[in-house]
């Protein structure tokens, strides 16, 4: 299991990785047993910190897509109890694209 800490407040090896954008790192922390939606002290998760980082940097999107990939809540309430595209949406910085796998 991959939950040790960092030495940011409370960030795990998993929401580092995808703040740096390292998408292969996030997906081998998976597959070793990190937790996708574990948050840091903040309340933050590592979609949450892609998100956040994506807005700022476009080229963020593959890791966006990869964490999202492995399993991140994309609907899940976060302790303050706002998902993922809500912060998005109040940050007033968010482009959506839909689409239908179908």
């Amino acid at each position: 299991m991959v939950e040790c800490k960092t030495l940011s407040p409370g960030a795990t090896p998993l929401i580092t990785a995808a703040r740096l954008g390292a998408h292969q790192a996030c997906k081998a922390l998976v597959a070793h047993g990190a937790i996708t939606d574990r948050e840091n002290a903040a309340g933050v998760s590592a979609l949450q910190a892609v998100l956040s980082e994506t807005l700022q940097h476009p080229s963020m999107v593959q890791t966006l897509r990869t964490i999202i990939e492995i399993g991140a809540g994309v609907n899940r309430l976060g302790s303050d109890g706002c998902t993922p595209l809500m912060h998005a949406a109040k940050a007033r910085r968010c482009r959506l694209t839909l689409s239908n796998p179908r």
